[in-house]
Order: structure tokens, then C-alpha cells, then sequence
């Protein structure tokens, strides 16, 4: 490699990891001191509102919460639901993997739209998931062992997007690198 062509890596890979840094440490203090009302507004009336369409039971605001309800179906989504660290930790996810796939610094934009998009729908995957758990749990299980499996499902959820998230972010970079180098002699 030219020592030029270095050089311009370098200040390429330090500009994209201060731009990461930054976006991390930005959204760890918004994430911190968000009100409880923007959280329920900005997170949870997205995914209550998706939940309700996965589920068909109508969604209702209340003065702390939004309720949907249905026969043998009662969910209340409160800001503890929102999952914005977990828009955060995406978003740092996503700056990350969009570096180290060589992606332009320019798709450091579209971040913050992303990890949104994907936090609200897997949230609202998760809010369903929870449900099924707990009215399960309830049967089976012993009602001291119900936020357990409810935490459980929670984690596994999200988990399950990350790992679908990674998969698909390095898959559709390798795709296209491959398609590249079938076409270069």
C-alpha cells in the first residue's frame, strides 16, 4: 500500500470513528435526560400504535400511558417501555458497522432515521412477544417468576435484531462487494 493512499485511510478511519464517538456520546446523554413524556410521545405511541395493528385491538391514550385491549388482552405501554437506550445503542451499532463496511461518510446520516425505524418496530415485536409470554407464564408458572420471563423476552427480542441488524448490514455490503468483483476482470 503507497503511503499516500495510507495516509488518507488513516484520516478516512479517523473522521468516521470521531463521528461515531460523537453520535454515541450524543444520543448516551439525550437518552439520559429525556423526559418521560417525549419518550412516551417519540417511542412508545409508535410501537403501541404497530402492537395494535399486529394484534387488531384498539389502542387508547391515557393520561401516563397507551392501553390497547382486547378479549382476554389488556397492555399498557408506559415510558418504561420505550426502549430508547436501546435507540442508542443501535445507532452507535449502525455508525459502527457503516465504518467498518466502508460505507461513505455521507450514510452517517441516515442513522439516526434508522435506528428509530427499527427500535419502534422491534419494539412493537416485543410488546406482542411480552404479551404472549406473560399470559403463558401466568398459566404455567408461578406469578413470582412473571417479570423474569417478561425481562426474558425482552432481551431475546431485541437481541434477535441486532443479530438481524449485523447480518443484514454486512450481508447487503458483501452482495454488493461480490457483485463488483464478478464484474471487474
Amino acid at each position: 500500500m503507497k503511503d499516500s493512499n495510507r495516509k488518507a485511510v488513516s484520516r478516512r478511519m479517523f473522521i468516521a470513528g470521531a463521528v461515531t464517538t460523537a453520535l454515541a456520546l450524543m444520543l448516551a446523554v439525550v437518552t439520559i435526560s429525556t423526559p418521560e413524556r417525549v419518550r412516551l410521545t417519540g417511542f412508545c405511541a409508535p410501537a403501541a400504535h404497530i402492537a395494535a395493528l399486529i394484534t387488531g385491538a384498539p389502542c387508547t391514550v391515557e393520561a401516563d400511558c397507551y392501553r390497547l385491549r382486547g378479549p382476554a388482552f389488556d397492555l399498557a405501554v408506559v415510558p418504561a417501555c420505550a426502549a430508547a437506550d436501546f435507540c442508542s445503542l443501535l445507532a452507535g451499532f449502525l455508525s459502527l458497522l457503516m465504518f467498518w463496511r466502508r460505507w461513505p461518510l455521507v450514510s452517517q446520516l441516515a442513522v439516526l432515521p434508522l435506528a428509530w425505524i427499527i427500535t419502534v418496530t422491534a419494539n412493537a415485536v416485543r410488546l406482542v412477544s411480552c404479551w404472549h409470554a406473560d399470559r403463558w407464564a401466568c398459566v404455567v408458572l408461578p406469578p413470582a417468576l412473571g417479570p423474569g420471563i417478561h425481562l426474558m423476552t425482552g432481551i431475546a427480542t431485541f437481541l434477535l435484531v441486532l443479530t438481524a441488524v449485523f447480518w443484514g448490514m454486512t450481508r447487503w455490503r458483501m452482495t454488493d462487494e461480490l457483485t463488483k468483483s464478478r464484474r471487474t476482470p
